[in-house]
């Protein structure tokens, strides 16, 4: 209103701005002016020169229509006042000449359009411009005024009809003109004949306008002209780099054009100028980075939007995070977003990637209980197999305790992958079986029964090795599933050689502690005897001194003979 109030007291000319895409600012050309002389074109339409003969207000509407425009002039304007006078003469019938009654019909469209009464404003611009009356000049930056207010109630077509009028009298029309027109065909649903103004507009602006510049990048998009909408975003980043729905324009339209790492760039620069708040954007951002490469820098990102709760802590985003510092490498801050997200889950495969971040972080006891509860809760399927190999590999770490436990995770896994494979193989025959079932079974079987009866020996040997030869090959999943079974056998074998060491050694010290236990006993008897003899020659067993001799010696001879 402040607006529309300063260009009334400078010459009745109402100025408002409408604040969406859909209706862009209004900048109404001059009014009638207190003494009802020609009025003045908008600077930037300048009209063609007048061959009408030029009218004046008679000697009764002139006073009238003075106090009306004094009414306008005050502070604040007076609106019901200069209503009130050009009532008057609209209302006063022959007394006043035809163009009193347009003069004061259109200052009267003016000052409903000042107290934002737009609708009840367009009949009276439009008398005005019907009468013929005016001049062209007048007539022509009315008709624009008709135009943008057309615009601003939504009537279309109106607008298109009575700009289209208007550019076919204008000389020279300037940029704000062509974006007005092409505003108008694009918010009634035909963008394909937005683009020409558009772009004439854009392209003799003297300074870049946000407002222009967004609805032509808008018609770009809706047109899928991708490479021309790419160019006008960029400038808007460059003017406006606080605007996240630029960043995120931008980013679509290079995701369109297959400028993945543009688009990727785009939204760095977005995250690293703070505008980026939305958890769409800080995922696709997260996405980005794993993409390229930088899974830190997505775990970092997850990270913050989490605790700064731009992105929700649900499974899913929980998930993702422990992904991210999964691929980095960095078990420890894997472990806590993926607990998270395990006890949230209905299956196994959460646990399963903890069992993996638990297994690289080498805490070997929770990563047994991570994959035990993995399996428990099952829908592994392929990974399945893996999951019993790093139990059981954890359960091997854990220390001597954990053998038995290894063991049968051992031979889980090589039972799943031996299963796993035979269950695609299986799959696969069933599949082909089925579309050669139309021959009844009893004949095919009588069928091979009678050719191996009538073919030589040699030539089934022949036949069932070429038929080995002829097996297919499988699958790298297969192959993978194949080994895994192979290393968990491995494993039991190790397990079980090394449990037989351990106890080959257990005999050899209980031998040998069996050994040293009859030599201390055979010591003690020998002491006894010494004792013994000792005594019967008068001495005590205190002053007896037996040395045991070394068991992998014989003693010397003259030894032997004293």
């Amino acid at each position: 209103m402040n607006k529309v109030r300063k260009g009334l007291l400078a010459a009745v000319c109402v100025t408002f701005a409408m604040g969406t895409l859909a209706v862009d600012e209004f900048s109404f050309s001059s009014g009638p002016s207190v003494t009802g002389a020609k009025a003045q074109n908008n600077n930037e339409r300048p009209a063609k020169p007048e061959t009408r003969k030029s009218e004046t207000l008679s000697a009764a509407a002139g006073p009238i229509y003075t106090k009306a425009v004094e009414a306008l002039q005050a502070e604040p304007p007076q609106y019901q006042a200069a209503l009130a006078a050009v009532t008057q003469i609209i209302n006063g019938g022959s007394k006043f000449k035809q163009y009193d009654i347009v003069k004061s019909r259109e200052i009267r469209g003016y000052i409903r359009a000042g107290q934002d009464n737009y609708k009840a404003a367009i009949p009276d611009f439009k008398f005005a411009v019907d009468s013929g009356i005016l001049s062209p000049a007048e007539e022509l930056g009315l008709r624009y005024n008709l135009a943008q207010l057309y615009l601003a109630t939504q009537q279309y077509r109106a607008a298109i009809r009575e700009f289209e009028a208007w550019f076919r009298q204008a000389e020279n029309p300037q940029a704000e003109a062509y974006f007005k027109l092409a505003q108008a065909y694009y918010v009634a649903g035909q963008p394909s004949k937005a683009i020409p103004p558009a772009e004439t507009g854009y392209r003799i602006m003297k300074e870049p306008k946000e407002d222009w510049m967004q609805l032509l990048a808008s018609i770009y998009i809706d047109r899928r002209a991708y490479s021309k909408a790419a160019p006008v975003l960029e400038r808007l980043i460059g003017i406006r780099p606080d605007k996240r729905i630029y960043f995120s324009q931008l980013r679509g339209v290079y995701v369109q054009l297959g400028k993945e790492r543009d688009a990727f760039a785009v939204l760095a620069i977005a995250h690293r100028n703070g505008i980026l708040n939305t958890e769409s954007d800080l995922k696709g951002l997260a996405g980005l980075y794993r993409a390229n490469g930088y899974p830190y820098k997505a775990g970092k990102i997850l990270e913050q939007g989490i605790n700064a709760g731009h992105v929700k802590a649900n499974k899913d985003n929980l998930e993702e995070l422990g992904n991210a510092w999964t691929h980095a490498r960095e078990a420890k801050k894997a472990i806590p977003p993926l607990t998270r997200a395990a006890g949230m889950s209905g299956d196994g495969k959460i646990h399963y990637r903890l069992c993996q971040n638990y297994f690289a972080d080498e805490n070997w006891s929770e990563a047994a209980k991570a994959c035990n509860s993995a399996v428990a809760k099952g829908g592994l399927r392929n990974d399945l197999a893996d999951a019993y190999f790093l139990m059981g590999t954890s359960h091997y770490n854990v220390g001597k305790d954990g053998r038995q436990p290894a063991i049968a995770a051992f031979e889980k896994c090589q039972e799943n992958a031996v299963y796993r494979v035979y269950k695609d193989e299986e799959e696969d025959s069933s599949e082909q079986e089925g579309a050669t079932e139309d021959a009844p079974a009893e004949e095919a079987a009588a069928e091979e029964a009678a050719a191996e009866e009538e073919a030589p020996a040699e030539a089934q040997t022949v036949s069932a090795e070429a038929g080995e030869g002829e097996e297919e090959e499988l699958s790298d999943e297969e192959k993978k599933m194949s080994q895994t079974g192979e290393t968990c056998i491995r494993w039991v074998d190790h397990i079980n050689k090394e449990i037989k060491v351990e106890i080959a050694e257990l005999d050899r010290e209980k031998r040998e502690k069996e050994r040293k236990e009859r030599e201390e006993e055979e010591r003690r008897r020998m002491i006894e005897r010494a004792t013994e003899q000792m005594q019967g020659f008068g001495g005590t067993a205190t002053e007896i001194s037996v040395e045991e001799p070394a068991p992998a010696e014989e003693a010397p001879a003259e030894e032997v003979a004293q």
